[in-house]
């Protein structure tokens, strides 16, 4: 099958479910209540992160109540760990094997979120040097819903489509000590406390569908074609700076031979879209994939 490109729909950790890995404690709880046809569920989880942050010199470190401190000297400290946690609710709905509806709307919130808020030049025995400034600025908050719905008219046809949005934001709270004139702070310089996240999309929608011949001569000769949505991604809200929203789409054509030899022909970003995959790496053109398989 030709593999959907991920829509980022689905949220990262802070996006998406807590990642067990990169956490010392997780907890959640959670209810299902299945329905014909319906079931509908409701989950919440929490979480404590420890900050494992190593000292540097070259910074300047604030702790939550805009306290300078020098982890250095208090025990290898750096800065207290983060918490969070995370409240959803979803449900499904299935006819008869034809049409399934997904949703579920989501709230998520982490405390002692840090940050580098900008850089201070300071005076040390007559030399002039610039440090960073490290805070442990508030929280973040992120809510939103995910839908997805897949309908199949017959056996051989599926068509699955997904709608996400989100809105992560730095509530920065504890930013409120610093003054309104400081030429060194370059987060939140414009004296806002409520910042929507840079380096995510709000939106997503992505479409699929796969269709196969059933009998017939050109029986098992199937066809597939993908389409991803994503919402602009701002990289500098305050200057309006950000990577154009886009619409990908891809194509494949599969013809399996006894059950053995599989053919296929994969084309990849059809409208030759120009935009980036990764912050300094451009996505690759219109290109195409052909392969031969052989299951003993």
């Amino acid at each position: 099958m030709l593999p959907v490109r991920n829509p980022h729909y689905v949220r990262d950790w802070w996006d998406s479910k807590v990642s067990a890995t990169s956490i010392s404690r997780y907890q959640t709880n959670g209810f299902y209540l299945p329905i014909p046809d319906v079931s509908v569920y409701a989950s919440a989880a929490s979480f404590f992160k420890p900050n494992n942050t190593t000292y540097n010199a070259g910074f300047i470190y604030l702790d939550k109540n805009g306290n300078e401190f020098n982890p250095d000297k208090s025990d290898g400290e750096v800065f207290k760990p983060e918490k969070g946690y995370q409240l959803e609710l979803g449900a499904r709905y299935e006819l008869n094997r034809m049409l399934e509806l997904n949703g579920s709307v989501f709230y998520i919130r982490k405390h002692n979120v840090v940050k580098t808020i900008g850089n201070k030049t300071i005076e040390n025995n007559g030399a002039v040097e610039e440090k960073s400034v490290r805070a442990q600025v508030g929280r973040e908050v992120s809510k939103g819903f995910d839908l997805d719905l897949t309908f199949r008219p017959v056996s051989t046809l599926e068509i699955v489509g997904g709608l996400g949005w989100s809105d992560r934001r730095t509530i920065a709270s504890n930013l409120d000590w610093i003054p309104e004139d400081a030429d060194w702070v370059t987060y939140n310089e414009d004296g806002s406390i409520n910042l929507r996240a840079t380096n995510v999309p709000r939106a997503t929608f992505y479409t699929y569908a796969d269709y196969t011949i059933p009998k017939g001569v050109l029986k098992n000769l199937s066809f597939h074609l993908s389409g991803t949505f994503t919402d602009r991604i701002y990289s500098d809200i305050k200057n309006d700076v950000y990577e154009p929203a886009r619409y990908i789409i891809d194509a494949g054509i599969f013809y399996t031979v006894n059950q053995q030899v599989t053919l296929a022909f994969n084309a990849y970003n059809l409208l030759n879209k120009k935009y980036f995959e990764y912050t300094t790496r451009l996505a690759k053109p219109f290109h195409f994939m052909a392969t031969v398989s052989y299951r003993l």
